[in-house]
C-alpha cells in the first residue's frame, strides 16, 4: 500500500530517531554486502539516506510478520538524480533492519507513477 504524505512524514521522523549503530543489515550469505557492490550503493550512502531522510520521496507499507515490527519499502532519490535507491526495511523496537539494497535506473518520479498505475488496476 502506497504511503500518503502525512504518513511519509511520520516515517521520516521515525528514521531520524535511529543512529548508525542501530542499523542492521541482512547479511545471510553476505546479501547486503554483495548487493551494495553489485549495484554501486555504499553502506555509507544507505546510512546517510536512512538517518537524514530528506531524499525519501515515497514508501509502500508491506505485510509485517511480527506485531511489534513495521515493514516498509523506502524509495530515495539517489545522489545521481536520475536513479532511485530502494530499501526494504523493518522498523524494530531497538533497530532498523535493512533487508536488501536496490538501485533502480529510473528516477523516483517514474517509480511513483508506476505504483499509482498498479494501484488503479
Amino acid at each position: 500500500m502506497l504511503v500518503d504524505g502525512n504518513d511519509l512524514e511520520i516515517i521520516k521522523n521515525k528514521l531520524k530517531k535511529y543512529n548508525k549503530s542501530q542499523i542492521e543489515y541482512n547479511e545471510k550469505d553476505n546479501h547486503c554486502t554483495l548487493n551494495s557492490v553489485r549495484r554501486g550503493v555504499s553502506f555509507n550512502e544507505v546510512e546517510t539516506n536512512l538517518l537524514n531522510p530528506e531524499n525519501l520521496k515515497f514508501a509502500t507499507k508491506e505485510k509485517q510478520k511480527f506485531r511489534n515490527e513495521e515493514k516498509y519499502v523506502l524509495y530515495f532519490e539517489s545522489k545521481d538524480s536520475d536513479k532511485t535507491i530502494v530499501l526494504p526495511v523493518i522498523f524494530k523496537p531497538k533497530s532498523l533492519y535493512v533487508l536488501t539494497i536496490i538501485k533502480r535506473w529510473r528516477s523516483w518520479d517514474k517509480e511513483i507513477e508506476r505504483w499509482k498505475e498498479k494501484l488503479q488496476k
